[in-house]
C-alpha cells in the first residue's frame, strides 16, 4: 500500500520484513533505505506444534486459508482431484474460514461465483471418493492438533509473503510441498517447491509411494525450521535487531 512511501524515513531506525521479496519491493517501490532494513522470518512454535501424527495423515493434505482468490482454492481441488482419481483414500482437509463467513467478501460476486464452482468441484470430488474427501474444519486456534492429521502441507497461492502452513506443517512432521511463488525460493528449500500442478500431484504420490525418502525429507525440514524460524531463534533475531548498535540516539 502506498502509506510506506509516506514514512519520514530518517525518522525510522529499521524496518523488518519477513522475506526477501517484501523487503526488495518496498525498497524498489517505497523509497524505503535499504540499510536500514533486515529480514526475519515469522515465528514457529516448533515445539508446541510436534506431535505424533493420526493414522489418517499419511493420505491428507492440509490447506490453510482460502480467502481472498488470490489463495487458490481451484488449485488445492486440482491437486485432490488429481489424487483421488489415482487413491480414493487421499483427503484434503480446509482450515479456516470460508469466503461467504466475510461481509466484505460477499459484496464480491464474481469472486463468490468463482467460490460456488470450486464447491460444485468439491462435490465431485467427494463423489468419486464416495465419501467427504474434502473437509471444511473451522478456524481456531487448535492448530497444534489440526496439523497431527496432515501428512502433507500445501501453499498453492498466486502471492505470499511468507505462508507459515508451510513451516508449520515442517515443523509438525507433515511434508511441505508448495507452488514455487515469487519469493518462495528465498525462504524456503528448493525441494519443498514445484513448478506447477502436475508435478506437486506426481511429487506427493512419489513420496507416499517412497517411505524412506519421505522421512528424510520430513527430517530436513523440521531442521530446517527449528535452525531458522523456531520462535526462540527468532526472538534473538528480533533482540540483536532492536539493540543494534547501528541504531544511534
Amino acid at each position: 500500500r502506498p502509506y510506506l512511501s509516506r514514512i519520514r524515513h530518517a525518522a525510522v531506525d529499521r524496518y523488518l520484513f519477513v522475506g526477501e521479496l517484501m523487503r526488495d519491493a518496498a525498497v524498489r517501490s517505497h523509497g524505503v533505505p535499504r540499510a536500514r532494513t533486515r529480514v526475519i522470518p515469522n515465528i514457529v512454535r516448533a515445539a508446541q506444534l510436534r506431535r505424533p501424527k493420526t493414522e489418517d495423515a499419511a493420505h491428507t493434505l492440509g490447506l490453510v486459508g482460502i480467502v481472498p482468490q488470490v489463495k487458490r482454492l481451484d488449485r488445492a481441488v486440482t491437486v485432490i482431484e488429481s489424487l483421488v482419481a489415482q487413491d480414493p483414500r487421499w483427503s484434503l482437509r480446509i482450515k479456516g474460514r470460508r469466503p461467504e463467513d466475510y461481509a466484505w467478501m460477499l459484496k464480491r460476486e464474481d469472486e463468490m461465483a468463482w467460490y460456488r464452482d470450486c464447491y460444485r468441484r468439491i462435490e465431485q470430488v467427494n463423489e468419486t471418493a464416495g465419501r467427504e474427501a474434502v473437509v471444511f474444519d473451522p478456524h481456531g486456534d487448535d492448530m497444534a492438533e489440526w496439523f497431527q492429521g496432515i501428512g502433507y502441507a500445501l501453499s498453492v497461492s498466486d502471492l505470499e509473503s511468507f505462508h507459515l502452513t508451510l513451516p508449520d506443517g515442517a515443523a509438525s512432521g507433515a511434508v511441505p510441498v508448495s507452488l514455487a511463488w515469487p519469493g518462495a525460493d528465498r525462504i524456503y528449500p528448493r525441494e519443498w517447491l514445484v513448478a506447477d500442478l502436475q508435478q506437486m500431484a506426481r511429487r506427493i504420490e512419489e513420496l507416499q509411494a517412497d517411505e524412506q525418502q519421505r522421512t528424510q525429507l520430513i527430517a530436513r525440514a523440521g531442521a530446517f525450521v527449528d535452525a531458522r524460524m523456531d520462535e526462540a531463534v527468532v526472538h534473538c533475531a528480533l533482540d540483536r535487531a532492536l539493540m543494534s548498535e547501528e541504531i544511534a540516539r
